[in-house]
Formats: C-alpha cells, sequence, structure tokens
C-alpha cells in the first residue's frame, strides 16, 4: 500500500485527475451495466412465466372436449404437443373429484429426476 502511495503521490496533478476520472467512470459504467443486467433478468422471468401461462390456457382450452368426453387418450395426446417446450417437465390434469385424468413427462426429465409425478390434488 505504500508503494502505492509513493507512486501516485509522485504523478502529476494532470495524471492524477486522469486516473481518478478513469476510476469514476468504470464505476459508473459497472453500475450501469449490472443495473441492466439485473432489469434483463426480471423481464426474462417475467416473459417466460408469461409464456408458460399462455401455454397453459392455450393446453387447457384444447383438452376441454376430451375432458368432455372422457377421453383420456385424446387428453394425453395432447399434452405430447408439450414435447416441443423443453422448459416443460411435467403437466398434470385433474377431474373435478380431484383424480387424475391425464399426464405428461418429460422424457430427458423424468430420467434426471425420478421422482417427478403428479401428485393428488388435495397436496397442490
Amino acid at each position: 500500500m505504500q508503494r502505492v502511495r509513493r507512486w501516485f503521490s509522485n504523478l502529476s496533478i494532470r495524471s492524477r485527475l486522469i486516473i481518478l476520472v478513469l476510476g469514476i467512470t468504470w464505476a459508473a459504467i459497472s453500475i450501469t451495466n449490472l443495473s441492466e443486467m439485473g432489469i434483463d433478468y426480471v423481464g426474462l422471468k417475467r416473459d417466460h412465466r408469461e409464456r408458460l401461462d399462455s401455454l397453459a390456457q392455450l393446453i387447457g382450452q384444447s383438452i376441454a372436449p376430451a375432458l368432455d368426453f372422457n377421453d383420456a387418450q385424446a387428453a394425453r395426446e395432447t399434452l405430447a404437443a408439450l414435447a416441443f417446450q423443453p422448459d416443460v417437465l411435467l403437466a398434470c390434469v385433474y377431474l373435478s373429484d380431484g383424480n387424475l385424468f391425464a399426464d405428461y413427462f418429460n422424457g430427458a426429465a423424468r430420467m434426471d429426476n425420478p421422482g417427478l409425478y403428479c401428485p393428488p390434488q388435495q397436496d397442490l
């Protein structure tokens, strides 16, 4: 630390001012970048949540006829469309009495998470 102080004190006023301005500029740019990264992260999470909500509404509307006609196979086929959404690991459709009607498991996720299952409705 003494060596740095001695080096700094031997600099001209002009050099000291340049170092001071560069340090303040670097700090301001760093704070700005960190703030932007935080804002982007929050925005990405919000966008992801909104996309999944839209997907859930779409699947829910598509699966309604299968529920009306008590066709579990058609419901599973509708849920199979979720295979194109790698973020979706599990989807469960329940009847109004709480019984499981149809489910979907992402194949890779099932191997990575052997405990992945559709819980009974009262556990939701």
